[in-house]
């Protein structure tokens, strides 16, 4: 595949005397797996035009990339600390676009032995960060349902192609409710 295609019009192309002017429309794609930098190319046309005959024009078009970033970054844990059995907790995870394009980032699962104790609470998922666009936080919340370790893994999905699958060892501690007082 070419990162510079022509849209429109169809070629041959033919202008007779008195027509408009023609615009032709080309389309620049720069294709992932070539990362991010100047793409050039050149266009050159035939014509029966005696002035010009090959008229070649220059074309060029930058490729952009979306970089995930995250604190705490992928593949750590985020540990929300210890609360007695059913008394939630909350983390944030912050998540942001540090390449050159808008960076999209959806939730794929929450999975584990204790998964169904772990949840997001903001924001609504997917979520798309603009290039240059501000940091967005990603609460979550642990609510242990039994005294222990509570773990789970939360799994997050991007169009970074470095970074498609971002994902995080999530922990949180339950407590044994303290006893009656009296």
């Amino acid at each position: 595949k070419y990162d510079f295609q022509v849209l429109s019009p169809s070629f041959p192309l033919i202008i007779s005397p008195g027509d408009p002017e023609q615009t032709v429309t080309i389309q620049c794609t720069p294709h992932l797996n070539a990362g991010i930098g100047l793409r050039t190319a050149t266009l050159e046309l035939s014509s029966n035009d005696p002035k010009y005959l090959i008229p070649t024009y220059s074309l060029q078009c930058m490729g952009t990339q979306p970089r995930y970033s995250s604190i705490p970054a992928p593949n750590r844990t985020l540990k929300f600390g210890s609360s007695e059995v059913g008394k939630p907790l909350t983390l944030e995870l912050s998540i942001a676009e540090i390449g050159n394009a808008a960076l999209e980032v959806s939730l794929d699962t929450i999975s584990g032995t204790n998964a169904s104790e772990f949840k997001v609470l903001s924001p609504t998922f997917p979520l798309t960060i603009p290039d240059g666009g501000s940091t967005q936080k990603v609460t979550l919340q642990c609510t242990p349902a039994d005294a222990g370790l509570r773990t789970a893994t939360l799994k997050l999905r991007s169009n970074d192609p470095n970074i498609l699958t971002p994902t995080y060892a999530l922990e949180c501690t339950g407590l044994p409710a303290p006893p009656p007082v009296g």
